[in-house]
């Protein structure tokens, strides 16, 4: 098991994970990290519990439409008699518009408060 120091805005964590897996949670951090950057500039008076609340919503509704589209393009292939890669680039293109505006509205109802 390794221990690994990480910093998110400017806050250093140590944490473990298994050996091997070190500079694959350091990515994910320097992910998480941006997007932590991101919401401190969108919302500059919100505290480090919110934000990172915030973030951990934000990626569990990615999740959601991930799995919601996935399931939707598992349907729609199972009913394609013929090439089942005719997903478009169209449907991604809708997926990321559609987390983009559930983003934009939840910043704009928090920077209400």
């Amino acid at each position: 098991m390794a221990t690994i120091e990480i910093s998110i805005k400017d806050n250093i964590h140590r944490i473990a994970c298994n050996d091997g897996e070190e500079d694959h949670l350091k990515y994910l951090v320097s992910k998480f990290n941006t997007q932590i950057i991101e919401l401190t500039q969108a919302l500059p008076n919100a505290d480090d519990k919110t934000l990172y609340l915030i973030a951990g919503l934000t990626l569990i509704d990615k999740l959601e439409e991930i799995e919601k589209n996935n399931k939707l393009i598992k349907t729609k292939s199972n009913n394609v008699p013929y090439d089942q890669s005719a997903i478009t680039s169209n449907d991604t293109s809708e997926f990321i518009n559609n987390v983009t505006n559930k983003l934009e509205k939840l910043i704009q109802k928090l920077e209400k408060k």
